[in-house]
């Protein structure tokens, strides 16, 4: 096969997957906007507001002068699907929730399509990447508002890609929200579900309301803990 033939192969077999990938998004940026306009009526003298993106720079400058780190360059980021939702108290944002949404395998629509079994897929990584920068953030914070919604047959049970997502979350427990740290200093949600590659007939992915639940219980917790912490001046 030509090397043209062969990138336009591989191109094609990625189509599907970003598009379902910018639905996704869509998804869940729906989701954020839900929990912001619930936010903004029940809580009026507050102002919230939600970010894209925040670069590794922005992150390294909250740590202490004394704390040595390595330089980055100023065009790297993160930015999470569900980016970053947060409340301004006394003219400082603070994040009170940072979210995730990934689905990950094909493997059940190549059976179903008569195609070989491949590899699994990489998002776990990624998420661990983003974890670790929510994680140095929110270093002098005692929670770690940060949730990935996790969903497709590379999950299911009988994968190693689970396996992966809980070293990513230090094994915290799964299907819940952990938004404070433990005494191990461990913190983060992730919610994860998946279906066996041949159960084609069995995939389910995590509904608007469900994460719309729990989005909007781990903005109010972190609202109270921040305002406790710091309190507000309106």
């Amino acid at each position: 096969m030509a090397q043209s033939d062969s990138l336009r192969k591989r191109t094609d077999q990625h189509k599907p997957k970003n598009n379902e990938s910018k639905l996704q998004d869509i998804k869940i940026k729906n989701v954020i906007d839900e929990v912001q306009n619930t936010l903004e009526k029940k809580y009026p003298k507050l102002s919230f507001g939600w970010q894209k993106k925040i670069t590794n720079e922005e992150i390294i400058s909250t740590l202490p002068p004394d704390i040595p780190y390595e330089e980055v360059l100023d065009s790297t980021f993160i930015m999470p699907d569900g980016g970053f939702l947060f409340v301004l108290l006394n003219g400082k944002e603070k994040y009170i929730c940072i979210s995730e949404q990934k689905k990950q395998g094909t493997n059940d629509q190549r059976i179903q399509e008569g195609k070989d079994r491949q590899g699994l897929g990489n998002a776990v990584e990624r998420i661990g990447k983003n974890l670790n920068g929510m994680k140095v953030l929110h270093y002098d914070e005692d929670i770690l508002p940060f949730v990935a919604f996790l969903q497709g047959c590379d999950f299911h049970s009988t994968e190693t890609i689970p396996d992966r997502v809980k070293t990513c979350f230090e094994y915290l427990p799964m299907n819940k929200i952990n938004l404070y740290k433990d005494r191990l200093n461990r913190a983060g949600s992730y919610f994860m579900k998946g279906h066996h590659y041949q159960m084609v007939h069995e995939r389910e992915d995590w509904s608007f309301s469900q994460m719309y639940e729990t989005i909007l219980s781990i903005s109010e917790q972190s609202l109270e803990y921040y305002i406790t912490k710091y309190g507000v001046t309106y």
